[in-house]
């Protein structure tokens, strides 16, 4: 450890602080405008959450999440951490000495990455079903969640594509299975 304040505050851990029932449960989420926070903050949305999140650029997807009803911002500065959050979630793009996460950590709100709650949910959800791979991850992910709703089953996802068929990229089903494109990685 280098003795810095943001080096020695400690971080409550994830698994003590999400809830399984997350309606009103605050997340704020840096980098959301990225394929996969993008679908997961809509996915957390539809489970209840109140979420809010920061990207660097503008677009549609942050377009789409406001119009869904997540307060998103370009604004990426200390100031953007809600009052109250108790998660906050960061893409992989994003470096821990960003002025969003320093703030989180002196609040000490729990912080954590895109995949790792990723992984939790899919681990709550019962059946996680991770695609993997160099091509192909997006459509065999929108294939499988495209076939599981069809025989019944419906289940929860996250791709980083728009699939037309499933009405987005991502979706929270009430069935066993949690589907996946297994994509993110650490910088």
């Amino acid at each position: 450890m280098d003795g810095s304040a943001a080096a020695v505050i400690e971080t409550p851990r994830m698994d003590d602080v999400l809830p399984q029932d997350l309606r009103n449960f605050p997340i704020h989420m840096v980098g959301i405008g990225g394929s996969g926070m993008c679908g997961l903050a809509a996915l957390l949305l539809r489970r209840g959450a109140c979420v809010s999140g920061t990207d660097g650029r503008d677009g549609e997807e942050l377009r789409r999440l406001a119009a869904a009803g997540v307060t998103v911002s370009t604004c990426q500065a200390a100031e953007s951490v809600p009052q109250g959050v108790q998660m906050l979630v960061k893409s992989a793009a994003v470096r821990d000495d960003h002025p969003e996460i320093v703030e989180a950590r002196r609040r000490g709100v729990c912080i954590v990455k895109y995949a790792e709650l990723l992984g939790l949910l899919m681990a709550h959800c019962g059946e996680g079903i991770a695609i993997s791979g160099t091509h192909g991850k997006s459509t065999t992910a929108a294939w499988l969640s495209y076939v599981l709703r069809r025989a019944g089953r419906d289940p929860s996802f996250v791709i980083g594509a728009g699939v037309r068929q499933l009405g987005g990229g991502s979706g929270a089903g009430d069935g066993p299975y949690f589907v996946a494109e297994a994509c993110e990685y650490d910088r």
